[in-house]
């Protein structure tokens, strides 16, 4: 039975009205209102379902969320104030009724009170508790017109030819049990439908209702038609260990998927982890409060139509996608998470980070806040060339290219016409996937030309003039802590980094990002009040570690930013805490950072070579100079 409330906004469910108090966040710049939860309310980053954040029967939400709204976004502090907006999952029931023992052998499966055999199918009639054993080429279905059911699973092997080898085709809500000390295997084949309204089973454990799995048991899947574990309502898995490997997305829940605990190792050529509903605010949503989870996918590692978030869990993920994507919002405030290898790190509308253990590795943006309009990446001007318009999560294409015809470029033609300046034809690179190349040695009087600078953002492509930037700022930037700082516009010339609906807010936790687009990527606005932040950013020049509109602005917390400096970013105007910027040749091995009394302020290990550098933190001291030391040799001095 499908339980959901009436959509409504969860913006506008939230209430526009909230406590200001708390969260730094961006509005206009990167300054804004700001909100936490009321300590009155209960609500805690570490809820679990069916506590005071998130009480209340399967489909009714009986909280009300507490976190910031900026414009039409609501900002949640934490993984529980989120879950306070959500529909809550669901809760297993207690069933009293004898238990049907069944013991699967083919054909010879014995018929009985609310077990029906035929042409290999085993069906289960009555909502009662049945304790299944044996092996069955063929399925067994669990149809049941009214009423709670519980199986346990003590030591099955359960074989399709067809998709779906234990099909729940109908019932109030199944809980499912795995028996202590059993291994129990499911696999089947053919070819699944992706239609909710399909009367073939999406997967080969596959519910049309509520399931919560349970125990202390082992489940493998092996899905060769589509997925592995589906559940077209809601799915909770609070213990077990998993091992299921998926033609298509491993474990996947429509209204929600909650994982409390358990042990899970998947393997998924879709996502691996993944909610679908697209037409209930309040549903959606992937919740990891638990558990161990070893995850390897084609597409992304975590996908949520509308939030995902983690509270808890010791979590390895490795994708061709995104490691953690939700739509609306990916909120971490707990647990531990490795994303190992991804395209882009965390995405989301609105990313908060408020609390756990976390390494990104990705070969485009570490964290990407985007809200997928393409804002970001804005309409530029190229010297010498038409208008382009920026398009996907905040990127930007070439004026007037076309991937299906394109041109040479050796001897630095853009297309649409004009010269990329700087150009050097003898060391063009191959530029047939529309990258932009970037000559920079005769661009401007320093290789840096007019790219923007702490004060003004990123500035345009290159310039060719002294340091005049070529966008709609107008002078060098007015830095006057760092060596770079002060070359590039000193307003955001021109707009490839864009203002658009999204927001990036860290206020606590340990975060580390190794990437190789972007580390920090806001198309709005940046804010962080708390925290340790280590980006190890680009070696190519088209990125940088920090690319948050006018610069993340900062209260609290501590973010050391490196990168090649092709398109660095300092701290926001507004900040409120010590920081400096400076170019220094950096190269892999242990940087330190030195104050005046040859003390170490801050220890770093570099994975790999850098030219620039941003420090920030309360251990600063204001107008003081600090000594920047590599590899046991100081490479610069920087002031704040």
């Amino acid at each position: 039975m499908t339980r959901r409330v009436k959509f409504q906004s969860r913006w506008a469910r939230a209430g526009v009205a909230v406590a200001a108090a708390g969260l730094v966040l961006g509005l206009g710049g990167c300054l804004g209102t700001t909100a936490e939860a009321d300590p009155a309310s209960g609500a805690s980053s570490s809820a679990q379902p069916g506590s005071a954040a998130t009480s209340g029967t399967s489909g009714t939400s009986e909280s009300s969320a507490s976190g910031a709204t900026t414009g039409d976004l609501f900002i949640p502090a934490s993984v529980a104030e989120a879950m306070a907006a959500n529909l809550a999952p669901a809760e297993a029931q207690s069933i009293t009724q004898k238990t049907v023992t069944v013991e699967l052998k083919g054909a010879d499966t014995e018929k009985q009170a609310g077990v029906d055999v035929a042409d290999g199918v085993v069906t289960l009639t009555q909502a009662t508790d049945y304790e299944l054993t044996g092996t069955l080429d063929g399925q067994v279905v669990i149809d049941v017109s009214d009423g709670d059911v519980h199986v346990t699973l003590a030591g099955v092997t359960i074989n399709s030819s067809s998709p779906g080898a234990l099909v729940i085709e109908n019932a109030d809500q199944v809980v499912l049990t795995l028996a202590d000390g059993t291994t129990n295997k499911l696999s089947d084949a053919g070819v699944t439908a992706e239609s909710d309204d399909s009367d073939v089973p999406a997967g080969a454990l596959f519910s049309r209702s509520d399931l919560i799995i349970e125990g202390s048991g082992t489940l493998v899947i092996d899905a060769g038609a589509g997925d592995g574990l589906v559940s077209k309502d809601g799915l909770v898995i609070d213990s077990g260990t998993f091992d299921v490997t998926a033609a298509d997305d491993a474990i996947r829940g429509k209204d929600y998927l909650v994982i409390n605990g358990g042990t899970f190792k998947l393997d998924a050529a879709g996502d691996a982890l993944k909610s679908t509903n697209d037409t209930d605010a309040t549903a959606g949503y992937v919740w990891i409060a638990g558990g161990t989870i070893d995850a390897t996918a084609a597409d992304d590692c975590v996908d949520a139509l509308t939030d995902a978030l983690v509270s808890g869990g010791t979590l390895k993920f490795s994708c061709d996608d995104d490691g953690i994507h939700g739509d609306a919002s990916a909120v971490i405030d707990g647990g531990t998470v490795t994303i190992t290898q991804s395209y882009e790190g965390i995405e989301g509308q609105v990313i908060v980070i408020a609390g756990g253990d976390i390494n990104v590795t990705s070969s485009d943006d570490g964290l990407n806040a985007s809200d997928g309009s393409g804002a970001g990446g804005g309409d530029f001007t190229m010297p010498g060339t038409g208008s382009g318009t920026g398009t996907g999560m905040g990127g930007g294409t070439m004026p007037g290219w076309d991937s299906t015809a394109a041109p040479d470029m050796g001897d630095g033609t853009l297309p649409g016409g004009g010269t990329m300046p700087g150009w050097d034809s003898s060391t063009a690179p191959d530029a047939g996937d529309g990258t932009m190349p970037w000559a920079g040695a005769t661009a401007g009087t320093d290789g840096y030309g007019s790219r923007g600078g702490k004060t003004g953002g990123r500035g345009q492509m290159p310039g060719t003039g002294t340091g005049t930037d070529t966008g709609t700022g107008t002078s060098a930037g007015t830095g006057t802590t760092s060596d770079w700082q002060s070359r590039g516009g000193g307003a955001m010339g021109g707009g490839m980094e864009g203002s658009g609906n999204a927001i990036l807010v860290i206020t606590g936790g340990t975060l580390v990002v190794n990437a190789e687009g972007d580390g920090l990527d806001s198309n709005g606005t940046a804010s962080m009040s708390g925290g340790n932040v280590t980006v190890f950013g680009p070696t190519r020049t088209g990125n940088g570690a920090l690319d948050c509109g006018n610069g993340i602005t900062m209260t609290g917390g501590t973010l050391l930013a490196v990168d090649s400096g092709g398109m660095s970013q300092g701290i926001g105007s507004g900040s409120a805490v010590p920081s400096f910027d400076t170019r220094a040749t950096l190269t892999a091995g242990e940087l330190q950072i030195v104050g005046a009394d040859g003390a170490a302020v801050a220890t770093y290990t570099l994975p790999k070579g850098a030219t620039t550098i941003v420090f920030a933190g309360e251990a600063l001291a204001s107008g003081a100079t600090y000594s920047i030391v590599n590899g046991g040799t100081t490479v610069a001095t920087a002031t704040t």
